[in-house]
């Protein structure tokens, strides 16, 4: 699938999207595993949990980013808001970004690997986790609170997944797809999440500074 193809998808899953959330009003509340910029967010963890018969156990990933560091200038210009980021393209930039980790190689894994294939699915709980995270401020790996479900594997089977295993990496960060995918990779943990050979789809949402990518298979 082209990148131009991954944005068009994107846009179309935004606006549908946003066209529930009219219909259903405030019923849907608006995190996964995290990755946050405040120093304090949650360590790396990596758990197994037991999942509904003929499911397999699913693998759940966090680490904390480092803090974002200083403006280096107080010039005006230099302090400005950055303009809207577009984030159905930014959504299909890191599916992109993310394929071609496997394809090429990472720090954590030799390339070859397949691309994965866009699932809505996992796009539309991808999406829905970002924009929840965005508006409670919760940075946590389950998140009991999420009316989208507690783990990354309830959240996509509550969107139609139909896969057994989901991962799932984090980001608060306001730089761009190839910045948010380059910090996984130097994870171990979420490079390793990114490059699971057994994964076969993938989704991604972006809402505000908050990134999620869901794997599964």
């Amino acid at each position: 699938m082209s990148l131009e193809e991954l944005d068009d998808f994107y846009r179309q899953q935004r606006r549908a999207r946003f066209g529930t959330l009219l219909l259903t009003g405030t019923a849907l509340g608006l995190t996964a595993w995290g990755i946050s910029l405040l120093p304090d967010g949650p360590p790396p963890t990596v758990e197994s949990v037991d999942v509904p018969a003929k499911r397999a156990q699913h693998l759940r990933f966090g680490e904390a980013t480092p803090a974002a560091g200083p403006a280096a200038s107080a010039d005006p210009e230099d302090t400005a808001p950055p303009p809207p980021r577009d984030e159905d393209a930014a959504e299909a930039d890191v599916v992109e970004a993310v394929n071609t980790l496997r394809r090429e190689g990472a720090r954590c894994a030799e390339g070859g690997l397949s691309s994965l294939s866009l699932s809505p699915s996992l796009a539309d709980a991808a999406l829905l986790q970002a924009e929840w995270l965005a508006q409670s401020g919760v940075k946590a790996h389950d998140t009991p609170g999420s009316p989208h479900g507690t783990t990354p594997l309830q959240r996509a089977v509550n969107q139609g997944f139909a896969g057994a295993q989901v991962g799932e990496v984090l980001a608060w960060n306001s730089g761009e797809a190839e910045d948010v995918v380059a910090w996984w990779e130097a994870s171990p943990t979420h490079c390793a999440v990114l490059t699971q050979p057994g994964v076969t789809e993938v989704g991604a949402g972006v809402s505000e500074d908050v990134w999620v990518v869901l794997v599964g298979g």
